[in-house]
């Protein structure tokens, strides 16, 4: 039966003559897109940060504004009642009179 081995100088130059994805020549223009793509990931983030600022403040200024047109809206309830129950009495008045 033979031996299953493999020596590490074979390894090694085959490792040193891999082609593909993982080096080659133009690794520096490679390198050199992935650093443009990085500035502008950064750039595009803080955009997102400043908007992000942008929608807590009017988030922030809706939950303000929701109490006050819950106040304004009873009133205007309230007041659409009243005016029902007066039209309704006065017109009750003079069919009755």
């Amino acid at each position: 039966m033979k031996a299953n081995v493999t020596h590490l100088s074979e390894i090694s130059d085959s490792i040193k003559n891999r082609s593909g994805n993982g080096g080659g020549g133009d690794m520096e223009s490679r390198i050199a897109k992935l650093e443009s793509d990085v500035e502008y990931i950064k750039r595009d983030m803080t955009d997102v940060k400043a908007d992000i600022k942008d929608i807590k403040k009017d988030l922030t200024d809706i939950k303000v504004m929701i109490p006050q047109l819950q106040v304004k809206m009873l009133i205007w309830g309230v007041g659409i009642v009243f005016s029902a129950v007066g039209i309704g009495l006065t017109a009750a008045r003079y069919m009755f009179s």
